[in-house]
């Protein structure tokens, strides 16, 4: 498959972008929950499985060149860390501030929590996913070139189902269950990890680089991603609804949403209905948009930060706290910003290196 085939992909990515931002900022409501929470919790398990598809389709062309699996795996990840490790430096003075004005911990308390949360959970809201990523192209690449795939498929939804209990799932979890996330959440606070979320995701991007054809049925991918999009929204609401998905731990109370089963078929025919469609647009172009995703994904946060941390008063009288308004403002910030880094990392100088490593 040529590179050309892939601009679906772009495209998807970055309109799923738009849904990153919206989960973040959306407006009160049953139906901007509805919209958030539904076709907006197909981003993440999209990205999860568009890296899992194309990191595969390079390990496949690196060693038909004699490039052993290993050498792209770790520079993949190495790509990855690096990442990882501007952006956590980038949210470091809102990580501090929550930490020592929020929270009122002292100078060893943050570094010991802040070392946990770079390991563990992510510096930042959206930075978890950054590890997960990390912790997820290990497992799918080690596993699924000793076993077969699918019984590694089959393992991931296991342990995605698994990782529910403690997520979207929290008010139906088991009895039996419960010791173990007693023990499991003072350390790793959530099961929105590697391991349990993005696992399924990249396997599932694995087995689709591994087959041979993906066709071209794009009716048939559509109306399947549509239905388990709806579904997936209705499980959502439901759950809502249910107050199933209230969580308490620790003596802290949060709603959480986002582990939905039927996110797994979703993304399973959407990520083939974005290979199966051919955009008009140039390569240059979707190159473009991919990296542009990206940045909006890792930086619509700061932006939120801005207006949330620095501006709260004004947000208040300006009526923009919760509102369609407030959520424009931090996704135009995101594009522009996204936009202008993207250019900048077509030059050669020290700038252009830096924008390059942040997308």
């Amino acid at each position: 498959m040529k590179n050309t085939e892939f601009k679906g992909v772009d495209l998807f990515k970055l309109i799923f972008s738009f849904f990153v931002v919206f989960i973040h900022c959306h407006p009160k409501g049953d139906v901007f929950f509805v919209i958030a929470n539904g076709p907006g919790r197909l981003a993440v398990p999209f990205f999860f499985a568009a890296a899992g598809y194309f990191l595969t389709l390079r390990i496949k062309d690196q060693e038909k060149a004699g490039i052993p699996c290993r050498v792209t795996l770790f520079a993949y990840l190495k790509r990855l860390l690096k990442m990882y490790i501007l952006w956590s430096a980038i949210y470091l003075p809102f990580t501090l501030s929550e930490y020592i004005v929020g929270n009122g911990w002292t100078f060893w308390r943050c570094v010991i929590e802040y070392t946990r949360a770079f390991f563990v959970t992510g510096t930042f809201t959206q930075l978890w996913y950054l590890p997960a990523l990390i912790t997820a192209v290990l497992l799918t690449v080690i596993l699924c070139r000793r076993i077969s795939p699918k019984w590694v498929f089959v393992l991931g939804i296991f342990l995605y189902v698994f990782g529910t209990f403690d997520e979207a799932y929290s008010g139906l979890c088991p009895a039996f269950l419960k010791p173990f996330f007693n023990i499991y959440n003072p350390i790793f606070q959530r099961t929105r990890t590697g391991l349990f979320f993005g696992f399924v995701y990249v396997t599932m991007g694995y087995i689709l680089a591994c087959k041979e054809s993906i066709g071209r049925r794009v009716r048939l991918y559509g109306i399947f991603t549509a239905l388990f999009t709806v579904l997936a929204s209705v499980e959502g609401y439901l759950l809502n609804e249910g107050d199933y998905s209230d969580h308490f731990a620790g003596g802290v109370f949060e709603e959480r949403y986002g582990m939905y089963l039927m996110l797994i078929p979703a993304t399973f025919f959407c990520l083939q209905l974005s290979l199966s469609i051919s955009p008009k647009f140039s390569q240059k172009t979707a190159i473009y948009f991919r990296k542009c995703s990206t940045l909006i994904y890792l930086s619509h946060q700061f932006f939120n930060g801005i207006l949330i941390v620095l501006l709260s008063d004004y947000l208040l009288k300006l009526n923009l706290t919760d509102t369609i308004r407030g959520f424009f403002i931090v996704w135009t910030c995101s594009i522009l910003f996204s936009v202008l880094t993207a250019k900048i990392g077509r030059g050669t100088g020290r700038a252009a290196r830096v924008a390059r490593a942040l997308s």
